[in-house]
């Protein structure tokens, strides 16, 4: 039992070390959103799930982002915020935060620091 203990232990800790900080990011366009000019992620405008901006605008499909060692949710929005300028978007509504996770052994494991934490949203664009 000690012995898969420390495998585990060694395992996420090469996990952490060969990921690191990074980004791995997706997202799913819809089909009939032309395609706009990256825009500067200093301006792109981040929405929780029940805010809305007061202009109109169109869906381009939703954003999202995982980081590993996170240190505060200032961290995802960033990094939201810079996947949705790649992609033309003015602002993300309906911005969420959630846990990822792992199994070790039988258990369920929910540690931010080893697994990183999803964050994403609905890129807009202004019309």
């Amino acid at each position: 039992m000690k012995k898969k203990g420390f495998q585990l232990l060694i395992l996420s800790t090469m996990i952490t070390l060969l990921t690191g900080c990074g980004t791995v990011s997706m997202y799913y366009l819809n089909d009939g959103v032309n395609k706009f000019p990256a825009t500067s992620a200093n301006k792109v405008m981040i929405f929780s799930e029940h805010t809305v901006p007061d202009t109109s605008y169109i869906e381009m499909g939703y954003v999202s982002v995982h980081v590993i060692n996170v240190s505060s949710g200032d961290a995802l929005k960033e990094a939201t915020k810079k996947e949705a300028a790649s992609i033309g978007a003015d602002a993300v509504i309906d911005f969420r935060i959630s846990g990822a996770g792992g199994i070790a052994g039988n258990y369920a494991v929910f540690d931010y620091r080893i697994y990183g934490l999803n964050a994403g949203g609905i890129a807009i664009k202004y019309k």
